[in-house]
């Protein structure tokens, strides 16, 4: 466990997400997909109604400066203190270059650094691990990005994953000031187990097997070898990481208010809720609407929180991921 605590207080101001316009329901994801499956049991396997897909000409930064042109609107003054940039992503617009300074010169950013962060579905909590750890450290504010565009990569032969991913954005800042700060953060904590990152993938694309030496047009899409094992797989990673850094608090979840874990789909996130011991009220739940974002899920879940449900200050929030590569990253954060 890679465990970081505030050493003097950090803020967030925001998350505020980014959602493509583009709705599409099962049904229209069947229709895609040239199925004629019911889409009852689309909604029944994965607790998902609808999800968003961008247009064919959009791309991560475009997601990304979506996300943080509408922070920038609600609080305007957070734009001149950044600097730092940090974007989780694993669809970033090319393999390279990175996606990061494409979204710092397109929002008008000077004298910035900005580096991407792969981590899969714990993007937007390691980017905070990340991004708290600069603002204890390093003056001005980090401007913290999760984009992800999920369904440019789905295989339509593939009813698992072309049925539960979805496209999103989640930017905040992290730093030292108070003003407009809308949570405190507390701890966070980074995880992982390479043994299973090979359970979901895009196997094709990267220097192990180059695009133009694949010879399996399946792998360039996201594969899922086992669903059942992932899930599993998922909701341990989950839990335990959540238990230990509890454990290392010397905390529980009866001292915590609300939980904001990965939404891969809702049974997972209903399951760790379970199994961690909160109650159904107290769990945020966007993948019914948003279906899985992976990196950008938990940001925009935690933008969800602040805009849409009745929290009070001193509340404690638990963030929680797990996904791809094995990794999985905890944070708590209090309500302002």
């Amino acid at each position: 466990m890679n465990f970081l605590t505030a050493l003097k207080p950090i803020y967030l101001a925001g998350p505020y997400s980014a959602l493509p316009s583009n709705v599409m329901s099962n049904q229209d994801v069947l229709n895609w997909m040239g199925s004629d499956q019911n889409p009852a049991v689309v909604g029944f396997s994965t607790g998902i109604r609808n999800r968003r897909w961008v247009n064919a000409d959009q791309a991560c930064s475009d997601l990304a400066v979506e996300a943080s042109e509408a922070l920038f609107k609600q609080i305007p003054a957070v734009k001149t203190t950044i600097s730092q940039v940090i974007l989780a992503t694993i669809s970033g617009d090319y393999v390279s270059p990175p996606t990061s300074p494409l979204v710092q010169h397109r929002l008008g950013l000077q004298n910035t650094g900005a580096f991407d962060v792969g981590a899969a579905c714990a993007g937007f909590v390691v980017g905070l691990h990340t991004a708290a750890a600069f603002a204890q450290s390093c003056p001005g504010a980090v401007l913290l990005i999760a984009s992800e565009i999920r369904s440019k990569f789905l295989n339509k032969n593939n009813f698992a994953t072309s049925v539960l991913f979805g496209d999103g954005a989640a930017a905040c800042t992290v730093s030292a000031d108070v003003n407009n700060g809308d949570f405190l953060f507390l701890a966070s904590a980074l995880f992982a187990d390479g043994e299973v990152s090979d359970t979901v993938s895009t196997p094709a694309g990267g220097s192990r097997i180059p695009a133009s030496q694949c010879t399996n047009p399946e792998q360039h899409f996201i594969t899922i070898k086992e669903s059942t094992a992932l899930f599993v797989k998922a909701v341990h990673g989950m839990v335990d990481s959540a238990q230990l850094f509890l454990k290392e608090l010397q905390l529980s979840a009866q001292d915590i208010q609300w939980l904001v874990p990965h939404q891969g789909n809702k049974n997972l996130v209903l399951s760790v809720a379970k199994q961690l011991g909160f109650n159904e009220a107290q769990v945020v739940k966007t993948v019914e609407e948003t279906g899985n974002t992976s990196g950008s899920s938990v940001g925009i879940a935690l933008a969800h929180l602040r805009e849409q449900v009745a929290i009070k200050a001193k509340d404690k929030v638990l963030l929680v991921a797990a996904g791809g590569g094995g990794i999985a990253a905890c944070a708590l954060l209090e309500v302002i």
